[in-house]
């Protein structure tokens, strides 16, 4: 398990006690490369976790700009800033990109994460054989650029409601955005692992209760009221997708 946090990783040990030595756990990259060669590296719900850049598209200027987080008397709000070294679009060609933006209402909000691009790729690299899985919430082909999605998908989340007004109650409520999961496939081939399926949670889901099927497992009635619960697309079977890589 990578785990950079000594609580956390306190607490999952004493949870998983009773596997003795069949776990380990690491801190970062540098020492899964001396540890991991083949398997399976699985994440579920954490990518959109990781910090986000906020672009907003300025019509008039016809060019992007940065939102930026100020500390004022009144607290934290949102500044326009001119744009850094990081570009609003990553997945698509510079053209297309181009074409686009010749569209886009004012004010049209993108997001993009470094961080995860890079944990991504760092373990596309690590893996020398086997599978790169990532279950989450997130967009596929040009969902991203919807009409309908003029402010991104950045949200708060606090007992199970979304919210709009990001910078309220800091540090009180969890902070997330949309996976761009073609960005996170196209990482992945250029780090040269094959794409063995984009798809929903559903499809992704009914694959697995096939398969142990036909293996001769027969699920108890809770496990199926479980299974209906994640492959339902009112819940989560259509909002979470799932991308499944290997070398």
């Amino acid at each position: 398990m990578l785990e950079p946090s000594t609580k956390r990783r306190a607490v999952q040990k004493e949870h998983l006690k009773r596997f003795g030595s069949r776990v380990d756990w690491v801190a970062d990259w540098n020492e899964v490369h001396t540890s991991f060669q083949q398997g399976v590296i699985f994440y579920n719900e954490l990518l959109d976790a990781f910090p986000v850049k906020r672009f907003v598209w300025d019509k008039t200027e016809h060019a992007w700009k940065e939102y930026y987080v100020g500390n004022t008397k009144n607290g934290f709000q949102w500044r326009i800033v001119p744009i850094g070294d990081v570009s609003p679009n990553a997945s698509l060609p510079e053209n297309e990109f181009r074409q686009l933006e010749d569209i886009l209402p004012d004010h049209y909000i993108l997001e993009r994460s470094p961080s995860a691009e890079s944990w991504w790729q760092n373990a596309a690299n690590h893996l020398k054989k086997g599978h790169l899985i990532t279950l989450d919430y997130g967009l596929s082909g040009l969902e991203k650029y919807a009409p309908y999605r003029t402010n991104g998908t950045l949200r708060t989340y606090s007992h199970h409601r979304a919210g709009d007004d990001l910078l309220s109650l800091p540090g009180q409520k969890d902070l997330t955005a949309h996976v761009d999961f073609p960005l996170l496939q196209k990482m992945g081939e250029e780090a040269g692992l094959q794409t063995k399926g984009l798809l929903s949670q559903e499809s992704f889901m009914h694959q697995c209760l096939e398969h142990t099927l036909k293996q001769g497992v027969q699920p108890s009635p809770k496990q199926l009221a479980q299974f209906r619960t994640l492959m339902h697309p009112e819940h989560f079977g259509k909002a979470f997708k799932v991308l499944v890589q290997c070398r």
